[in-house]
């Protein structure tokens, strides 16, 4: 090949746009949300890592992402899973947002028009996931127990009891993703934990056997908290237990948000900077 020819395939190459970086890793989730829903008050924590992969391994991590958000209504709203894409062009608390924006609502939410906005949300998301590349969503959701994301909602009922609605956007044998909506029932005299995303962790150390659990749950002994103080500490320590054990390091870390819910509205007990704005 002549100079020539060679000089204008290396010109070729470095003028020929490359891939874009979404194409390749169009996977943008996160981890673990941990619950804690007592009679009149409800928490949330979660850690603040996404990664951004092809499905099954991580490219990139950021240890910014705000995972729960106060929204109008006098709600909470967190998500796992897949949670945005990699422009951030969307993300699963504003698709939350813009349901209760199109529903109007202003005044607090009761139940019922919690679990309607939540299908609600659900569709939206199943519109956004349909645009990852499929081999991508096929091998995220199969690496997840078939769940592509799931997000919750909770609120303070009129007579000041609280609700809480759990999604899950899962992808079945046929094509295509469906959603199911289950609410939680908090209402029995002890607060009731549980966890989005991957909470085998939470679970073990919540009332699990391993000698590891039960020394940590001895320790919460010793510190005599009680009541919304104890529920503050362990549902932030849950989010900490996870980072520390869970075995795949880059699906879970940075620093930990939580919030508490009641009558009175959302009160953050720390977050981010950025995410408490």
């Amino acid at each position: 090949m002549s100079t020539a020819a060679l000089f204008l395939v290396a010109l070729f190459f470095l003028l020929a746009p490359s891939p874009p970086a979404c194409a390749e890793h169009s996977v943008t989730a996160g981890t673990i949300v941990i619950v804690a829903q007592a009679g009149n008050y409800i928490i949330f924590a979660a850690d603040s890592r996404v990664g951004a992969s092809n499905g099954t391994d991580v490219a990139s991590v950021d240890d910014t992402y705000c995972k729960i958000a106060p929204l109008r209504g006098n709600t909470l709203f967190a998500a796992a899973g897949i949670v945005t894409d990699p422009d951030r062009s969307w993300a699963a608390d504003t698709e939350m947002d813009r349901v209760l924006i199109r529903n109007r609502q202003t005044s607090r939410m009761d139940s019922a028009d919690g679990a309607s906005a939540l299908s609600g949300w659900a569709e939206a998301m199943i519109r956004r996931l349909s645009r990852v590349p499929p081999a991508q969503l096929l091998a995220y959701t199969r690496s997840n127990e078939d769940v592509a994301a799931a997000g919750v909602l909770a609120g303070i009922d009129k007579d000041g009891s609280t609700w809480v609605h759990v999604s899950k956007i899962t992808a079945e044998s046929a094509p295509g993703l469906s959603h199911q909506e289950t609410t939680v029932n908090g209402h029995g005299p002890a607060t009731q934990y549980f966890g989005l995303g991957q909470s085998e962790i939470a679970v073990e150390f919540d009332h699990g056997s391993t000698s590891r659990a039960i020394a940590e749950r001895t320790h919460w002994k010793e510190l005599n908290l009680s009541g919304r103080e104890f529920d503050r500490f362990k549902a932030r320590r849950l989010v900490e237990l996870t980072i520390q054990y869970l075995p795949n390091k880059s699906d879970v870390g940075g620093p930990v948000d939580e919030i508490e819910l009641d009558a009175i509205g959302p009160h953050w007990i720390q977050a981010k900077p950025s995410c408490a704005q």
